[in-house]
């Protein structure tokens, strides 16, 4: 887009008594663009500049940045327009956000820019910096950041600043910032893509109150994330919506911020939790792009130290595997101490008095075959001391063996410090880069650099040859529909009477269960329609009486001792058909432990789904349940994606509660088919 790189730049209302103009220009004069124009009604010399009493004075001008009040924008964009004006930024507030005339305002914005192909940034932005060309146009007073390769894109002009005061102070170089405000044309989707076109930031970092275009922000993630760029995202708002679209459990389940998790994750999105983090991970991955594997090894001179790191490892998620024997037998001829050698790894104090310790110690670990990573947990000394000089040997080992070794290595400090002036010379001294900042922020950045250089683009959707739904959608006909498309289903009869129900119990062995089954009925539990753990003919007969339906009952046999799933497609009227995986049975709205994805999903992603549930470590077997056998569950859930694609456009719900699982024994014990409502 070539906002991020105008030609001539109008400001619109420009006064000496606005602090917006004076940071404006004070950007623009530092940092570049233009040529720039001031335009105001009443002409003469402002700043020391001519300024234009109208932009019809003007002709070589294709940005308009606007600094007047909401009231007075939409005149001055319509004769922007009328020049050839291609760009704009709205800096006022008083639109969407401010009632019923505030929306009506800035409707008529978003009209006038699809009847002339204006571009827009804002209201409520405080324009861009492009640090590549030499764009100032931002109308914030700030401390210029280092040029880089991290872009930063913000509904929040405010928290623009700071995010660029964290960038500061952990030396993470910029290439661009644009705050895209209320977003009434140009939006975060838009700006990803033109980032991607311009081609020159390895990550990118978001921060979004909301995502206006989700399948556009979805569309666009996908392309960094098949070009090899981080979107790395922080976003607020995060509360839980509550939102029910269906009858069946699937939909009340569907959380607009759970469902929008799981579709960031398929599209490889990196969310974080807070600004430092969005800094850290993001200046992280800018550095190293794809790690090559997440087995990670740490070294540390402090034993506390390594400590700290193996708790905190284990609650980002990291993988610290133990070292091979041959491996351990190496350290312990270069360490030559009764330390125990671990993953982390003491080193003792052995490097001070023997330099090349550190080396000897990545050359074993290299020679490992088991490891991807190695992270060097050590604190930088102050400038000029004894102990900085001992450190120059070390830090060429690591720039060395980081360069051309098989393992790359990342240096880890232990506290969150800043890059003052005296740190910036210690590390130009000593070669250093960049460091993990803090043993909490950096294990965590880390996790989820690794996170994201395992992603991969997710299958293109494809054109399901559509099964049609029957009329009438019991249980005894979900199970014929989803049987069709693979998904395993525990054995039943239907029975439409007690004779019959009896007989059926013997077929399929008592205990049984004893289900309604009628059209349309969501909850069986919920109007006594369901009996379990039936087990004489006498008591089958009584539950059929309790619990007949309009086509009888299903007798299926009782199973119990397993791990119990919820498994749904839901037809959102927003995303499309959604996977969603969780615990299930009568709980799974109260437990709320659920992932989401989008279709089509691949097996690897549903297995990912299953690894991110709370309760996932049911699945590895439990109090006497076996370990569920992996394959053949995700085999069962990739059935019900199916069932999603092919009944596409026929349901609101597609539900299996539960889905038994115990070992190689996974069965859906209860099927909900709910008909599309129109």
């Amino acid at each position: 887009m070539s906002f991020l790189r105008p030609n001539g730049i109008a400001v619109v209302g420009a006064s000496e008594g606005s602090v917006w103009t004076r940071s404006l220009l004070h950007n623009l004069d530092t940092v570049g663009g233009g040529p720039v124009h001031l335009v105001n009604p009443k002409g003469g010399r402002q700043f020391g500049r001519p300024v234009a009493r109208s932009l019809t004075e003007l002709s070589d001008v294709d940005t308009a940045f606007v600094v007047l009040s909401a009231q007075r924008v939409l005149p001055a964009l319509r004769e922007a327009t009328g020049i050839g004006v291609r760009n704009a930024v709205v800096l006022a507030s008083g639109f969407a956000e401010a009632g019923t005339d505030g929306q009506q305002r800035q409707a008529e914005l978003a009209a006038l820019a699809a009847e002339t192909g204006l571009r827009v940034l804002g209201p409520n932005s405080l324009g861009l910096l492009n640090l590549c060309d030499g764009v100032g146009m931002l109308a914030s007073g700030l401390e210029l950041p280092a040029v880089g390769t991290v872009a930063v894109v913000s509904q929040s002009g405010g928290l623009s600043r700071a995010v660029l005061r964290l960038a500061n102070a952990h030396g993470v170089g910029i290439s661009h910032v644009v705050t895209t405000g209320n977003e009434s044309v140009v939006d975060c989707a838009d700006v990803i893509d033109a980032l991607l076109d311009d081609g020159r930031s390895r990550c990118i970092a978001v921060f979004a109150e909301s995502v206006r275009r989700p399948r556009a922000f979805l569309d666009a993630a996908t392309r960094a994330l098949a070009a090899g760029v981080p979107v790395v995202l922080l976003k607020v708002g995060r509360t839980d919506a509550g939102q029910r679209v269906s009858a069946a459990h699937t939909g009340g389940l569907a959380n607009d911020h759970a469902i929008l998790a799981g579709l960031l994750r398929q599209h490889g999105v990196v969310e974080v939790d807070s600004l430092e983090d969005l800094v850290i991970v993001a200046g992280l991955l800018a550095r190293t792009g794809r790690l090559p594997g997440p087995r990670v090894a740490v070294l540390s001179p402090s034993g506390g130290r390594c400590t700290l790191i193996a708790d905190e490892a284990q609650t980002a998620g990291l993988d610290l595997p133990a070292l091979r024997p041959a491996t351990r037998a190496r350290i312990d001829e270069v360490l030559q101490t009764e330390v125990a050698v671990s993953n982390p790894l003491d080193v003792t104090g052995a490097f001070v008095t023997d330099p090349t310790v550190f080396r000897r110690l990545l050359d074993a670990l290299a020679a490992d075959g088991g490891l991807d990573l190695v992270v060097v947990a050590l604190d930088l000394p102050d400038p000029g001391t004894p102990a900085a000089r001992v450190l120059e040997r070390l830090f060429a080992d690591l720039r060395e063996v980081s360069s051309s070794g098989p393992l790359p290595v990342l240096l880890l400090e232990t506290t969150y410090a800043e890059l003052t002036p005296g740190r910036e010379l210690l590390q130009r001294e000593l070669g250093i880069e960049w460091s993990l900042p803090g043993v909490h922020h950096g294990l965590h950045a880390l996790a989820r650099a690794l996170w994201w250089s395992q992603a991969t683009v997710p299958p293109a959707p494809e054109a399901p040859s559509v099964v049609p739904l029957p009329d009438a959608l019991s249980e005894h006909v979900a199970r014929e529909v989803l049987g069709r498309f693979g998904v395993p289903l525990v054995p039943a009869v239907l029975a439409s009477s007690a004779d019959d129900a009896v007989a059926a119990a013997f077929r399929v062995g008592f205990p049984v269960a004893v289900k309604m089954s009628s059209p349309g009925l969501a909850h069986k539990s919920d109007v006594g329609g369901v009996v379990l753990d039936v087990r004489e003919p006498a008591a089958v007969a009584a539950a059929f009486e309790r619990a007949a339906g309009t086509d009888g009952v299903l007798v299926s046999p009782m199973r119990t001792g397993g791990v119990e799933l919820i498994v749904g497609v839901l037809d959102h009227p927003q995303w499309g058909p959604l996977l969603t995986v969780g615990l299930g049975g009568v709980l799974a709205e109260a437990l709320r432990d659920t992932a989401w994805r989008g279709l089509p999903v691949s097996d690897d992603e549903i297995g990912r789904m299953l690894d991110e549930l709370r309760g996932r470590a049911l699945l590895d077997g439990v109090r006497g349940i076996p370990p569920a056998d992996r394959e053949r569950l995700v085999a069962a859930i990739a059935a019900m994606a199916r069932a999603g694609g092919g009944l596409r456009g026929q349901y609101q719900a597609l539900e299996v509660n539960p889905l038994y699982v115990r070992g190689d024994v996974v069965e859906a014990l209860d099927a909900l088919i709910v008909r599309d409502a129109t």
